[in-house]
């Protein structure tokens, strides 16, 4: 069975659409299940406490397909700085600090 170069590539880029598509990539309010939200404010940048980790808030929204969650105990150290999550394609793929 002889593969054309058409059938190779449309399964790749069918692949990369996947790979792209990334549902948790969306910015959420992060409530609680009771509809509240714990937030707290560290170096000066305000945190909300998401599915047992804490997230950089910007506009009153998180984004923890993009933002690695953080510890207590990394809130605590005084040199903490969020970290944005790599890998991936595209923008996905690059890394930044405190976007």
């Amino acid at each position: 069975m002889k593969r054309s170069k058409a059938v190779l590539l449309s399964t790749v880029f069918a692949a990369a659409l996947v790979a792209c598509n990334n549902p948790d990539d969306e910015w959420i309010s992060g409530n609680q299940p009771d509809g509240q939200y714990k937030d707290t404010v560290v170096n000066n940048t305000q945190y909300r406490y998401y599915h047992g980790s804490w997230y950089p808030v910007y506009n009153n929204l998180i984004n923890p397909g993009r933002y690695n969650g953080a510890t207590y105990g990394d809130l605590a150290s005084p040199s903490y700085t969020p970290s944005v999550r790599t890998g991936g394609f595209g923008e996905s793929a690059h890394s930044s600090v405190g976007e």
